[in-house]
C-alpha cells in the first residue's frame, strides 16, 4: 500500500468502501452542525436502544445465575502510540455508519468500567495497517479511541491516564480535511511536508484544556494520514480554530481556510435535484457540503421541485434547520428555515443513502 494514498483510498482498499464549515461573521445564521449530526440519530437510535436492552436484559439473566459467574465486556489489551488499551467488546459488531452519530452515545450507554478491565499478562497486539483512530474526549485523566477495524466500530477504553491524541512518534505524511458528516469524505488535503511539520509541532505546542461541547460543534475532523500506516482523526472547530481541546494559532486556521478555497469542486450525485424560481441544487456525497458552496438560492418558505433518476425514491429531507419533511403527492418540499445557510440532506428510500446540498436561504 502507497504511503501518499489518500484518507478515502485507506479506508477503501483495507475497510472496504464505508457508508462542514469555514468561519463565518455572525455565529447566528451559522448552521451548528451538531445539531444537524444529532437530528440524524434518529435513524441510528433504535440501534443504540436494541443494544441497550440486551445489555440490561444479559444483567438480569446473570443475576439470576450464579453468585460466582463474572461476564468480562473488555477484551484484549491493545498498544496504540505505546498507551495501553482495552476493547470494548459491548460494541463488537457496530457498523461504522454509527462514528458520526452515535459514538458518544454509545460509549456512554455501554462503557467498558475500570472493575471489567482484564488482569494483566494479556499480550498487547498492533492495529493493522489503515485503521483509523478517532479521537474521543471523554475525561480528563482518560481516553476513548473508537478505531474502524475491518469495516466495525471498535471502541478502546485507555489503562493509562492524560492521553494525547497528539502524542505519536511516527511522521505525518499529509493532513486530509473531512467533512463533519461522516468524518470520511475529504474536501481538502495539505500535502506540502514542510507545512505539514509546521502545522503538528504547532498543534503540540498549542495549550490545551476541557472543551465546551455546547457552545463548540465540529465543522470538520481533521485526519492526519501517518507514516506507520494508521489515520488519527481529530474533532475541529473553524470558528473557534479548535482541534480537540487545543486552541490554534493563526496558522492552522489560515492553512484549513486557503486549503479548502482552492480545493476542487464537490462530487455531484445526479440521482437527486431540487429546482427552485432561481435554479437548480445539486447534491453531493455526505460530507462533501460546506457552507460556504451554496448550491441554491432561495426564498423562506419557498417550494422547490424534486426531480429524481429512473428508479430512485426520496424517503425524507432533513436538516438542523426544519423537521424531516416528505415530498408531497407531486413531488414538492417547503423550506421553512430560520438559518441563512441550510445544509439540507436526502435520504434515499430505496438504498438508505444519505446526500446534501446546501441552500442560502432569503429571510
Amino acid at each position: 500500500m502507497s504511503q501518499i494514498e489518500s484518507f478515502e483510498d485507506r479506508l477503501k482498499n483495507t475497510l472496504g468502501v464505508l457508508t462542514e464549515p469555514p468561519q463565518m461573521t455572525d455565529r447566528q445564521t451559522r448552521p451548528d452542525i451538531g445539531a444537524r449530526q444529532r437530528s440524524r440519530t434518529f435513524l441510528a437510535g433504535a440501534v443504540a436502544s436494541v443494544l441497550l436492552l440486551a445489555f440490561c436484559a444479559a444483567v438480569l439473566l446473570n443475576r439470576g445465575g450464579s453468585s460466582n459467574t463474572v461476564v468480562s465486556t473488555c477484551g484484549d489489551q491493545v498498544s496504540i502510540d505505546g498507551r495501553q488499551y482495552v476493547r470494548d467488546d459491548r460494541n463488537v459488531g457496530l457498523p461504522i455508519s454509527l462514528i458520526s452519530t452515535e459514538l458518544e452515545e454509545v460509549h456512554a450507554v455501554l462503557p467498558c468500567t475500570d472493575e471489567e478491565v482484564p488482569e494483566a499478562g494479556v499480550l498487547a497486539t498492533q492495529l493493522p495497517i489503515g485503521t483509523v483512530l478517532w479521537s474521543i474526549e471523554t475525561e480528563p485523566t482518560r481516553s476513548t479511541v473508537a478505531a474502524s477495524v475491518n469495516g466495525q466500530l471498535v471502541l478502546y477504553r485507555s489503562i493509562d491516564s492524560d492521553i494525547d491524541p497528539l502524542e505519536f512518534s511516527s511522521d505525518v505524511l499529509s493532513i486530509e480535511i473531512n467533512g463533519a458528516a461522516d468524518g470520511l469524505t475529504t474536501i481538502a488535503t495539505i500535502s506540502d511536508r514542510q507545512q505539514v511539520t509546521r502545522l503538528i509541532d504547532s498543534a503540540r505546542s498549542s495549550p490545551t484544556g476541557s472543551a465546551d461541547k455546547t457552545a463548540i460543534s465540529t465543522d470538520y475532523i481533521i485526519a492526519l494520514v501517518r507514516a506507520d500506516g494508521l489515520v488519527t482523526a481529530i474533532p475541529y472547530n473553524a470558528q473557534e480554530n479548535v482541534l480537540g481541546t487545543r486552541k490554534l494559532d493563526a496558522l492552522w486556521h489560515d492553512a484549513v481556510k486557503l486549503s479548502i478555497e482552492q480545493s476542487p469542486p464537490a462530487a455531484i450525485d445526479d440521482r437527486v435535484k431540487l429546482v427552485g424560481a432561481r435554479g437548480t441544487a445539486t447534491f453531493h456525497p455526505p460530507g462533501a457540503c460546506i457552507v460556504d458552496r451554496v448550491d441554491l438560492s432561495i426564498t423562506r418558505g419557498e417550494t422547490l421541485q424534486t426531480v429524481l433518476a429512473d428508479g430512485v425514491t426520496v424517503g425524507f429531507f432533513f436538516s438542523d434547520a426544519i423537521e424531516p419533511v416528505e415530498p408531497d403527492g407531486s413531488g414538492k418540499i417547503q423550506i421553512n428555515a430560520d438559518h441563512d445557510v441550510v445544509v439540507l440532506e436526502v435520504a434515499l428510500a430505496d438504498t438508505g443513502a444519505t446526500l446534501c446540498t446546501v441552500l442560502s436561504v432569503q429571510q
